[in-house]
């Protein structure tokens, strides 16, 4: 009997390490959805607040010539924003940067009426100025703002509801730091920043103010509280510099895409459903409403080698982007639950 238990024993582990290293083998030629969008090592979000002058005349005309699209917190019942009403309501959108909602004047509300105004205002004008995005977008009550007598943190939930009935991320609830940039923590900790998401994987938002030289206000900020928050112009370049040298690691977009991919990442499972020499059929599972969560997904599907995608389609649809890597495809499809097909040939 002993001698039994023993051969059966052995049989079983055996069978156990063939089903294992199956196991491993398949797990290896699973699609898995990409940690960032490109696959790539980390994201960088650049968030620029108040709708300032500095951000006209000189920040969207450099981050232009690098190709780096931005957020820009506005604020369209200020003058400063109304000063240059064309460049933030026409140009901006178009050349492919995003405004996010800084209220209408940036001052809170003393009640959530007011709030109702201030907030969802400032939305309505951006989903006509973004007719073919979603509602979703990323909102920032305003530093030192009052809602009801109370900084937008300890608020009643009055004011916290009417954000959620405009379908807003707000980025001031606690899940959402950024780092901030001031005169004093100029390229250098900016990119230390860069490099340490990148070495963690994670997402980056930062933050700045004016860039340039610094006016009155920046001044007297710095007198009183000892630091303002100017970034000089030459100090702005330098990360913008480093960022593109980065970009073959970097997922930059701007806050609300980000955000997005991140939740609908969190929130989808996809799995393989066939396979052949001629094609592979994946199906996508997406947990979030794609009438508000719609940045592209990235799928990786591993290859046998040797192979590579000659087309790959999505329901009705085709897919454009997608890259063949080694051993591997990246698809970029739309966050929407179906199968994803994908036709191989050999590299020739």
């Amino acid at each position: 009997m002993k001698a039994a238990a023993k051969y059966i024993s052995a049989i079983l582990i055996i069978l156990a390490t063939i089903f294992l290293r199956h196991s491993v083998a398949d797990d290896r030629k699973a699609p898995m959805i990409a940690h960032w969008y490109g696959d790539k090592k980390a994201a960088v979000s650049l968030r620029f607040d108040d709708s300032l002058d500095s951000h006209v005349k000189y920040a969207i005309p450099r981050l232009n010539q690098y190709g780096i699209k931005a957020t820009f917190m506005v604020n369209p019942g200020k003058e400063r924003y109304l000063e240059n009403k064309d460049f933030w309501e026409t140009q901006v959108p178009a050349m492919g940067h995003q405004l996010g909602n800084h209220t209408m004047h940036h001052h809170g509300a003393k009640t959530p009426a007011e709030a109702d105004f201030e907030i969802g205002e400032v939305s309505r004008l951006l989903w006509k100025l973004y007719p073919n995005q979603s509602k979703l977008l990323v909102f920032a009550s305003g530093g030192g703002a009052k809602w009801g007598g109370k900084d937008w943190e300890q608020a009643s939930e009055e004011y916290k509801l009417v954000a959620k009935k405009y379908n807003l991320i707000d980025l001031y609830d606690g899940k959402h730091p950024a780092f901030s940039v001031r005169s004093k923590n100029g390229h250098t900790a900016v990119n230390d920043r860069v490099q340490a998401a990148v070495q963690r994987g994670e997402h980056l938002p930062i933050l700045f103010h004016s860039i340039g030289r610094p006016g009155l206000k920046e001044r007297i900020a710095a007198i009183y509280h000892g630091y303002d928050l100017n970034l000089p112009s030459e100090e702005f370049d330098k990360v913008l510099r480093h960022l593109v040298e980065m970009k073959d690691q970097l997922w930059i977009a701007p806050l609300a895409d980000v955000l997005k991919y991140e939740t609908e990442c969190n929130q989808s499972r996809v799995s393989l459903v066939s396979r052949n020499k001629g094609s592979l059929v994946v199906m996508l599972q997406v947990g979030t409403d794609p009438s508000l969560y719609d940045q592209e997904l990235t799928i990786i599907i591993p290859v046998d080698p040797g192979m590579k995608a000659v087309s790959v389609s999505q329901g009705a649809n085709q897919v454009v982007r997608f890259h063949n890597n080694d051993r591997k495809i990246l698809v970029n499809v739309a966050p929407v639950s179906g199968e994803i097909i994908i036709s191989l040939d050999k590299v020739h």
